[in-house]
């Protein structure tokens, strides 16, 4: 069985194929069992059919009585009304209904009105909501917008931008209502003059609306006003003005220039400002000159074409945004409408502006604004006279620019701006070239002022030797006076609140100021002169700033969040322009002044000192001219270095010539300043030497002489006296005057000063010595004639005798006897008496003495002289001729003049450290 399937029971049609031969017994009961259970199967199902089919009549005859009462319902009705539309009733109620149409028609006329005076009066609130002043930055706004068939509240964040545009479609809405008021006209005085005060108040808000727009498109700062706000600004515009995207344009460089070209005291809406022009004004312009040109690149000519588009697409009253204006209530009074409003739809030329007609009103307005710009800034530069802060603001310029010059496409440039620069950099636009020499023309005016400001020293100078008073003028402070530090607190530590450096510094400062005789007078000039070297200074250190500066132009492009990076050769231009050629040019220049400066200082000292040089105060005012060039002498500002190259070989020479020229700053003058300062410092001692100390004929100390011959080992105390009063003079002058020049000058000057005093003195000696010879000769001589006369006068009046004859004898006898004195021997042929012989030998012994004397003096002048050419430097020339002459009249040989020349270095050994002064 499990061999033989059964067959499809549909395909047996008799019992003769069952029973064949082709199925066995077995297979047979098989097929009688399927038989029977197909059998059971289409019982089952028969039976089910058929109760369904009774259910199905059981509910016909339910609908049959359903229909039976239905009609009977229906011809009850149509009864009722067969008896009610008979030709009077139909015409009574033909009357009632045209009646209330014309009630009802009154009824709607006054609603409309009534809804869009609502309207309107809402869209002065709306706007006036907008507009306010607390609300023009971004802020928060509540919508109600409907959600499931319900209002909800929704806290959306509006924009600037956002509020303008709404505010523009706000006023569209109700200039389109006032004309439809003003069309169709008004039925109630209320309404009437509710219209008309909305009408004044849209007015007024139109105007405002504008002043607001304007604003926002003069605003350049992208935190607060980004661009999306401003592209939403000049479609409210457009809006509001029914202008094209062409006109549009125009009016926003037109407020973009207006802002450029209002004064810096004006604000942008033309009302006086009390700002004055600041470096940071300058930058604001520039940047709202360079962000205007990125903005319309950015705008136009697409997103505000798109955006003007986006305008006309939708019906105004269809608008989300002014749907949303609880105050319009257009959900409700917006059926109220005519259709004019209601499927308004602005017209606006959105297809009218180009790429050309964009670099056209570009070309146009660029160069113009630059202009104004430049002229701005030139005024802004000469307004400002800290060269660190004009430099700064070069900098920040400069960088503003390069940096947003760069995300500039458009050309715009004129044809003169489209030349290369001189230094082959092709210039787009001049406003690189007109910044940079506007501000380096302002620098170099700077330094020119500046340095030209030496003069100040010049001038105090001049007033100080104008109100000299002999005296106070040039005081001297001493560096001992106990009084001079008793306004000094020196237990008030640094810091303390007597302010600066404390006690300690005070009392430094002022050790200083007068150990180098500072008095007031030398003060205030080297305190003009430090301030100005300091000024100088910075100036220098500001340029040498200007050289390590890098201006390369990495920035990050803020739509395309890319890095804008220029090439090397652009890179390495803008370098050699701004960190090389500039400050080249600014050290030039500041060395050329710096030269001319102290070449006229140094003219307008010589020309002081030519005028008081033969005056009475001639050697106090030297001492003030040399203290004055010692310090500004020492702090001679450096040479500006220009970077040295093949090409600039002859510039450096030219370059060491003129700083060699200014460290030669008063070198001309100062030669006849020292030599009137060793003039004025030796009259007194030299008066003193020479009525004391070569007044005296004897020798101090002669019996202190040592050695065989006799001579002495140390000066006279005139010499020491004179040499001690010298350096008291040089130290009362000033020990800060006494370079090695001027004490040269002074060697120098007392050499020859005491040359002549001590060569006249010993001539004085030499000539009293041959006086009193001539006059002993011509006693003798005079003795003799006596003698023979008074034989002769004997003979002839011995006879008389008397008074006048003895007294004649006397006379003859002294002249006689006075000549045997000056006798250096007797004759044989005249007879002396023993009191003759004494009284001539006591004349010998006297002339001997004075002889031995005056050797004396001459070999302690020679040490003296020897001593004090140690100290003058007196080798040779006329102080070597003076030790000659008293050497000759000393009587000694060479060899004692060897031990005077030993004693003398020896003594110097010992006595230097006394005069100081003399020995730097």
């Amino acid at each position: 069985m499990a061999n033989h399937p059964i067959p499809d029971l549909s395909t047996l049609l008799s019992s003769a194929q069952i029973f064949s031969s082709n199925y066995p017994l077995p297979h047979i009961r098989a097929i009688h069992k399927a038989l029977h259970a197909e059998i059971d199967d289409k019982q089952s199902r028969l039976r089910t059919q058929v109760g369904g089919s009774y259910r199905e009549l059981l509910g016909t005859a339910d609908t049959i009585v359903q229909m039976r009462g239905d009609m009977e319902s229906v011809q009850v009705t149509l009864g009722r009304m067969g008896g009610r539309c008979g030709r009077q009733v139909v015409k009574e109620k033909m009357d009632g209904l045209k009646k209330w149409d014309e009630n009802e028609d009154m009824h709607n006329t006054s609603r409309r009105e009534a809804a869009r005076v609502k309207i309107l009066e809402g869209c002065v609130l709306a706007v006036q909501k907008l507009l306010r002043r607390e609300e023009k930055a971004a802020g928060r706004d509540t919508r109600k917008m409907m959600r499931g068939g319900k209002v909800e509240e929704k806290e959306v964040v509006m924009s600037k931008g956002d509020k303008l545009l709404v505010a523009a479609k706000v006023c569209v809405l109700g200039r389109l209502l006032v004309k439809t008021f003003e069309r169709e006209g008004i039925h109630t005085e209320a309404s009437r003059a509710a219209v008309k005060s909305a009408d004044r108040s849209l007015t007024v808000l139109r105007d405002r609306l504008l002043r607001c727009i304007d604003s926002v498109l003069v605003s350049v700062n992208e935190k607060l006003t980004p661009r999306s706000d401003l592209l939403k600004a000049l479609s409210a515009y457009s809006l509001h003005t029914s202008s094209g995207a062409r006109d549009t344009l125009r009016h926003f460089l037109e407020v973009r220039g207006s802002a450029l070209s209002l004064s810096i005291n004006n604000n942008w809406e033309g009302q006086p400002s009390a700002a004055v022009r600041t470096p940071k004004d300058i930058l604001r312009r520039l940047n709202l000159y360079a962000k205007t040109l990125q903005d319309v690149q950015a705008l136009t000519p697409n997103k505000l074409a798109d955006a003007l588009n986006g305008l006309k697409k939708k019906a105004l009253l269809a608008d989300d945004a002014l749907r949303a204006i609880e105050g319009l209530r257009l959900d409700i009074h917006s059926r109220w409408c005519g259709d004019e409003i209601r499927y308004y739809t602005p017209f606006i030329r959105h297809d009218d502006l180009q790429a050309e007609s964009v670099n056209s009103l570009l070309s146009e307005w660029a160069p113009v604004h630059r202009d104004v710009f430049v002229d701005d800034l030139d005024k802004t530069v000469k307004s400002m006279s800290e060269f660190k802060a004009i430099v700064d603001l070069r900098t920040s310029v400069l960088r503003l620019w390069i940096a947003e010059s760069s995300r500039v496409r458009y050309d715009f440039a004129s044809q003169d701006d489209n030349d290369s620069s001189s230094e082959g950099i092709p210039i787009s636009t001049s406003m690189f070239s007109q910044i940079r020499s506007t501000i380096n023309n302002h620098l170099l005016s700077v330094i020119d002022t500046k340095v030209h400001k030496l003069r100040l020293v010049g001038s105090e100078a001049s007033a100080a030797l104008a109100a000299w008073r002999e005296g106070t003028t040039d005081a001297h402070l001493s560096l001992w006076d106990p009084s001079a530090f008793s306004g000094i607190d020196l237990t008030i530590p640094s810091g303390g609140p007597s302010g600066g450096g404390g006690a300690a510094q005070q009392f430094a400062s002022e050790v200083i100021s007068r150990l180098y005789g500072r008095n007031d007078a030398v003060s205030k000039a080297v305190a003009s002169y430090k301030s100005w070297f300091h000024v100088i200074d910075d100036v220098g250190s500001v340029v040498e700033q200007l050289r390590r500066q890098r201006w390369e132009n990495d920035l990050e492009d803020e739509e395309g969040d890319m890095m804008m990076v220029e090439d090397e050769e652009t890179i390495e231009q803008r370098q050699q322009l701004l960190s090389r050629e500039d400050p080249e040019r600014l050290t030039t220049h500041l060395s050329e002044s710096l030269l001319k400066a102290f070449a006229a200082l140094d003219e307008h000292l010589t020309d002081l000192w030519t005028q008081q040089r033969e005056g009475p105060n001639n050697g106090q005012i030297a001492m003030y001219l040399l203290r004055l060039l010692r310090d500004i002498r020492s702090r001679l500002p450096e040479q500006p270095q220009i970077p040295t190259g093949a090409a600039a070989a002859e510039e450096e020479e030219e370059e060491e010539e003129e700083g060699s020229s200014i460290r030669a700053f008063g070198l001309p003058t100062i030669p006849s300043l020292h030599t009137s300062l060793a003039r004025t410092v030796l009259v007194s001692p030299v008066d003193e030497f020479v009525t004391v100390a070569l007044a005296r004929k004897t020798v101090v100390g002669r019996g202190l002489w040592e050695g065989s011959p006799e001579l002495p080992t140390s000066p006279s105390p005139g010499m020491f006296r004179f040499l001690r009063n010298l350096s008291a003079a040089m130290a009362d002058a000033g020990a800060d005057l006494w370079s090695p020049a001027a004490v040269r000058e002074l060697k120098k000057e007392v050499r020859g000063e005491v040359c002549k005093v001590w060569l006249e003195a010993a001539r004085g000696v030499l000539e009293e010595a041959e006086r009193q010879e001539r006059e002993s000769g011509e006693k003798e001589e005079t003795s003799k004639e006596g003698d023979e006369k008074k034989d002769g006068e004997v003979k002839e009046e011995g006879e008389n005798g008397g008074e006048e004859g003895e007294k004649k004898g006397k006379e003859e006898e002294t002249d006689e006897e006075a000549k045997t004195k000056a006798e250096t021997g007797s004759s044989e042929e005249h007879q002396q008496s023993p009191e003759a012989e004494n009284l001539q030998k006591q004349q010998e012994e006297a002339a001997e003495k004075a002889n031995q004397q005056r050797r004396d003096l001459f070999v302690q002048w020679l040490l003296d002289i020897i001593y004090l050419g140690i100290f003058l430097d007196g080798r040779n020339g006329d102080f070597n001729a003076i030790a000659n002459t008293v050497f000759q009249h000393s009587g000694l040989d060479p060899g004692a003049k060897g031990r005077l020349v030993k004693a003398a270095q020896e003594y110097y050994k010992r006595t230097q450290l006394l005069f100081g002064l003399l020995t730097s």
